[in-house]
């Protein structure tokens, strides 16, 4: 089933814990001026913090955050509100890792796990809370018996890992900043790779993600995504 909302992406998050080296300054920054080397890099700022540093880019307007923090163990990216694509992001976090993780004696990860965050606009309900309530939950007099309104309603899906799926945790509810807006997070991780052979496979894994995102959560929520009776 394909649905025709439009997605957009708020945040797109990658954590990749490894075996703990020792923070190099040296190598530290020959990762950062390789990137230079091929291009336009995906960061243009070297901070230095504990255990590790920060390459970022400014951010321009609040809660915009564009950065990779490749630590003692782990390497986390960061992309909130940036004009980033999934398809975008998966190549700059193979750019990165393909840079850091060798030239630091890293061999391999312990896994990956991606977050992804998207807001969509319902087709026929104006406040998001409301198509929760009573598109999704039915609910109506019910609540009367909590003595309050929520100011939030939502849902969360625990996926085990089963044959050729993932394990994955799917969030859908309203959204505080802007009630037509339809809040969606998916929380996808998979096992150990090796470095770098196995990189690629974190492409793959962020290209799924999105899909399960797009090709399964939209059409569920589309199921709801009716026509309130009047």
């Amino acid at each position: 089933m394909r649905v025709e909302y439009q997605p957009r992406t708020i945040a797109l998050l990658a954590e990749l814990p490894h075996p703990p080296v020792e923070p190099d300054a040296r190598a530290l920054q020959q990762v950062h001026n390789q990137l230079f080397e091929g291009g336009p890099p995906p960061y243009v700022s070297f901070q230095p913090v504990p255990g590790g540093v920060v390459l970022s880019n400014p951010g321009g307007r609040q809660g915009v955050v564009s950065q990779v923090a490749l630590l003692q163990d782990r390497v986390q990216f960061r992309e909130e509100r940036t004009a980033l694509t999934p398809e975008d992001f998966a190549r700059r976090v193979i750019q990165v890792l393909e840079a850091a993780l060798p030239s630091r004696g890293v061999l391999g990860v312990h896994g990956c796990q991606v977050t992804l965050r998207s807001l969509v606009n319902p087709r026929h309900w104006d406040d998001s809370r409301a198509l929760m309530r009573e598109g999704v939950f039915g609910v109506k007099d019910e609540l009367e018996a909590l003595g309050r309104e929520p100011g939030l309603f939502g849902l969360r899906f625990s996926f085990p890992a089963e044959q050729d799926e993932l394990p994955m945790d799917l969030r859908i509810e309203s959204y505080h900043n802007d009630p037509r807006s339809l809040f969606l997070e998916l929380q996808a991780v998979r096992g150990p790779l090796a470095v770098p052979d196995g990189l690629e496979q974190v492409a793959e894994h962020i290209h799924a993600a999105y899909r399960f995102l797009v090709d399964r959560a939209l059409p569920f929520v589309a199921r709801y995504d009716l026509r309130p009776a009047r």
